[in-house]
């Protein structure tokens, strides 16, 4: 039994006509009488009662036809969850983050789009480190990182886009001389102390710092090492 039987038998059930049913089936009607006494064989029970004038269902036929669209329903419906799957429409991903990008609107725009395209994907994320993140994607433990590098920084094996920049911030407590400052150079920088990430967690960001600072004439004075952002702004 095959699914184009389900389908032959239904319109005929549908149509209770042969004629029309054919019609609707876009075949000659001989072949698809031929098809339905077939089915009928195979079930050992009549379905159809056919008679020059007219054709009805037994209660075997009322029976099977009921059967027969849920399971038509239910192949339609696995053809279509299949399709979406292939699309990456369905199932889960896996995303993985570093701690700072929640500060960025461009984490909380990209994900809010990728949720109003897929909504029944099934969003895991996982607050990691840069370097982890990358170790996470060559075990397939993660689908997507979302990190702090430039594209042209990606490690073997790992493809990067850009979807997003941020300006460089500073934190300082409210009551800091460059509080109120719209912007601030390097240069003022220099007697500062700074709170940054372990150089081993592959964020980049303490490279980038010593670089600027170097590049505004001083190296950075780093009095703490904290691996969570959060942590680092509540100190």
């Amino acid at each position: 039994m095959e699914l184009r039987h389900l389908r032959y038998f239904v319109a005929v059930a549908e149509e209770l006509s042969f004629t029309r049913a054919a019609e609707r089936l876009h075949i000659a009607q001989p072949p698809l009488s031929m098809q339905i006494r077939a089915l009928e064989e195979e079930l050992g029970a009549p379905l159809l009662m056919r008679t020059k004038r007219r054709v009805s269902l037994t209660d075997a036929g009322r029976a099977f036809l009921q059967r027969a669209r849920q399971i038509l329903a239910d192949a339609e419906s696995a053809r279509d969850a299949v399709g979406r799957a292939a699309r990456g429409e369905l199932g889960r991903l896996r995303i993985g983050f570093t701690s700072s990008l929640p500060y960025s609107p461009a984490f909380g725009d990209v994900l809010r789009a990728y949720r109003a395209a897929c909504p029944a994907v099934d969003l895991q994320l996982r607050e990691m480190f840069t370097r982890d993140q990358f170790d996470a994607l060559r075990r397939d433990a993660l689908d997507v990182a979302l990190v702090r590098q430039p594209p042209q920084s990606a490690p073997d094996g790992v493809t990067m886009r850009e979807i997003g920049r941020d300006p460089l911030r500073i934190v300082t407590h409210t009551a800091h001389r460059l509080a109120a400052a719209g912007a601030v150079s390097m240069a003022e920088l220099r007697d500062e102390a700074f709170i940054t990430f372990p150089s081993d967690a592959g964020t980049g960001l303490p490279a980038l710092l010593a670089r600027l600072c170097r590049e505004a004439g001083f190296e950075p004075r780093v009095v703490q090492i904290a691996r969570e952002a959060t942590t680092q702004i509540s100190l």
